[in-house]
């Protein structure tokens, strides 16, 4: 299962549409729409809103990204790179 798919499902579970989560201090609902439905994995701050959000763990909405994509996720590196860029 994705990160998109594991953060959709989590957040239906907990009866919460887009804005609603968005609105519980978590990501704005543009952003939220990019992870769900491209997949795109948020920067550590909007996963921390996340979890805290959905009261689950990051291990668990990050669980098997590495694996997917054939590489380890590493948001310092992300970030480095970026502002390199």
């Amino acid at each position: 299962m994705t990160f998109g798919e594991k953060l959709r499902e989590t957040r239906i579970e907990h009866n919460l549409s887009q804005s609603e989560l968005a609105e519980m201090n978590g990501p704005a609902a543009r952003a939220l729409y990019t992870y769900e439905q491209l997949d795109v994995i948020p920067r550590k701050n909007n996963i921390r809103k996340l979890v805290e959000a959905l009261c689950v763990s990051p291990d668990f909405l990050l669980a098997g990204q590495a694996a997917a994509s054939g590489r380890k996720f590493d948001g310092e590196a992300m970030i480095e790179k970026a502002r390199e860029e």
